[in-house]
């Protein structure tokens, strides 16, 4: 733990939790010290592996892919793998052609099409139905870029326009709700796979019900960057 940067408030949350029910891993990547902490017993490519689940991506595509830690079988350590290419995911954005909306990092896949439409607050899903769901980096769009999308085009959805009329645009909400109908869509056991976490995320999913079962971080972040959650009912 000497490698990462905590605040006191975070090592008394630490030490309360279970440590006992996690396992930890730790490596070495581009010189950076990687903490990787996760529910005995759990592995998430054991939880993906059949290709009947139903697994389904909002915000996205994801350019960088989902690459987590999972157990190498040949060697008992872990290895990183892309969940993209390990599972077979349907991908949902508000916007047809997922256009690059951030400038100085490239988060989707600039002209590619979703499998479907949908408001990450709002899934046109029954209850209780879902495997799995995937979200990386959500948060607020630059207005410049909504601005520079031809609008007679139809590309940019009305709640997006009315958004940049009013000039006001509450990432947090945004997060929490989304958790809200992960939690709503997902089976009991299912999987919200969350990249691209503020402080916040882990309260508000844990109020939501989820429970943590992995979590990844780099020594030059304070708080994991990569983690998964769990409905337990």
């Amino acid at each position: 733990m000497e490698n990462f940067r905590e605040t006191e408030k975070e090592k008394i949350k630490y030490a309360e939790m279970p440590w006992e029910d996690f396992l930890w891993d730790s490596g070495n990547k581009n010189n950076v010290s990687l903490e990787i902490k996760r529910r005995k017993g759990f592995d998430v490519m054991d939880e993906l592996h059949d290709q009947e689940k139903l697994v389904i991506e909002v915000a996205g595509l994801t350019d960088k892919g989902f690459n987590y830690f999972t157990t190498d079988e040949n060697t008992g350590g872990m290895r990183e793998v892309d969940l993209y290419a390990e599972t077979k995911v349907l991908s949902s954005n508000l916007y047809p052609g997922a256009p690059n909306f951030d400038n100085t990092s490239q988060f989707t896949h600039f002209g590619a099409l979703q499998d479907f439409i949908a408001d990450s607050r709002k899934l046109p899903i029954k209850s209780d139905k879902i495997d799995a769901l995937f979200c990386s980096s959500l948060g607020e769009i630059f207005d410049d870029s909504v601005k520079s999308i031809d609008n007679k085009s139809g590309r940019v959805p009305k709640i997006e326009i009315k958004r940049i009329k009013e000039g006001f645009y509450d990432t947090l909400k945004l997060k929490q709700d989304t958790m809200k109908e992960a939690y709503r869509v997902l089976k009991d056991q299912g999987l919200l796979v969350w990249q691209g976490v503020h402080k916040e995320d882990i309260d508000t999913a844990e109020r939501i019900g989820f429970t943590m079962v992995q979590s990844e971080r780099r020594s030059d972040e304070k708080i994991p960057s990569k983690l998964i959650f769990k409905k337990e009912l």
